[in-house]
């Protein structure tokens, strides 16, 4: 039984989504907003896996929205605030330790893949 587990554990890891491109932007906005702009595309990715959270920076970002461009691909252009006066009881978002990545539930369980952000900046 555990040898199946671990295959199953190894096919996932293989299986796992191919992010194409991932960049983010400092924002501020009118000193009311701070925080990240992140734009991905994330290919090979099944309509049953879901993109749980997003690691930026130490942050743990969750409540992602992506868009689907085709059967397999996705992107995710959203912004996400650390600080803001804008928002409600506005919670910022949770510390995480690991390196910048993408956390992916597939069949119930959570995958972290590391990703590499480009920083964009004004040209």
């Amino acid at each position: 039984m555990q040898l199946f587990q671990i295959s199953c554990s190894s096919l996932a890891k293989k299986s796992l989504p191919e992010v194409l491109a991932a960049e983010y932007e400092l924002k501020n906005l009118n000193g009311t907003e701070q925080g990240f702009s992140v734009f991905m595309v994330i290919s090979k990715i099944q309509k049953d896996q879901k993109i749980k959270s997003i690691i930026l920076k130490n942050k743990r970002f969750d409540s992602i929205i992506t868009t689907r461009m085709t059967e397999t691909e996705v992107f995710i252009d959203q912004f996400f605030p650390v600080n803001s006066q804008m928002i409600s009881e506005f919670s910022p978002p949770s510390t995480d330790n690991r390196t910048d990545g993408i956390v992916f539930e597939i069949n119930g369980q959570e995958f972290y893949k590391e990703i590499n952000f480009k920083l964009k900046t004004e040209r």
